[in-house]
């Protein structure tokens, strides 16, 4: 969805009540469980230390929650604050110059793991039609308990659905890549943010 200006809160409160009961777009709900990439499916995997220890594994984990890695300058979520929970819908916002896209997902899994060797947090999201692609983006907090490291990681498979994407798609590849080195940065400020209300706990 093509937007010449910002999407005002009723158009965009329009668009969102029309996804319930809509299914996704991508075929392979889960693929992202798997480090390869289905055929025909460009992958992106991006990976950052946030921090040490249960503390900060409990506040990247709040961050998540709060969906804060969608904080740039380009790109906001609606409705804000939406609930991590499977069959959640959401409008992913991006502005790129003047234009706005609104691009529809659905969060279709809940990670919660505790292993010995890992604990785990985060949620995929499938697409869903009117989306620019059509994919898979998982979102995972990791606590490595060999070496206390706390990791933020991002994975994505997605290949372009609009007649517009598939014609930019090296552009689109590029800003795919630009949103996950972006969301580390905006994760990183949540962390920051977060250890000084803490005291650093």
């Amino acid at each position: 969805m093509l937007r010449l200006a910002e999407p005002s809160p009723r158009a965009l409160e329009r668009i969102h009540g029309k996804l319930a009961g809509v299914a996704p777009s991508f075929a392979l709900v889960g693929a992202t469980r798997v480090a390869r990439a289905p055929e025909g499916y460009h992958g992106d995997r991006q990976r950052l230390r946030i921090g040490w220890g249960e503390g900060a594994f409990r506040r990247a984990s709040r961050a998540l929650r709060a969906w804060s890695m969608f904080a740039t300058d380009w790109t906001r979520l609606y409705p804000a604050g939406a609930p991590l929970e499977a069959g959640t819908d959401v409008l992913v916002l991006v502005r790129l110059g003047v234009l706005w896209t609104i691009h529809p997902a659905r969060i279709v899994e809940l990670i919660e793991e505790d292993t010995e060797k890992h604990r785990r947090f985060g949620f995929a999201c499938a697409t869903l039609p009117g989306h620019a692609l059509v994919g898979e983006e998982r979102f995972v907090i990791e606590h490595v308990k060999e070496d206390n490291s706390v990791w933020y990681e991002l994975l994505a498979y997605a290949r372009p659905a609009w007649m517009l994407a598939r014609l930019a798609a090296p552009l689109v590849r590029l800003w795919q890549k630009q949103f996950g080195a972006d969301s580390k940065r905006a994760m990183g400020r949540a962390m920051a943010a977060a250890e000084e209300i803490d005291g650093g706990e």
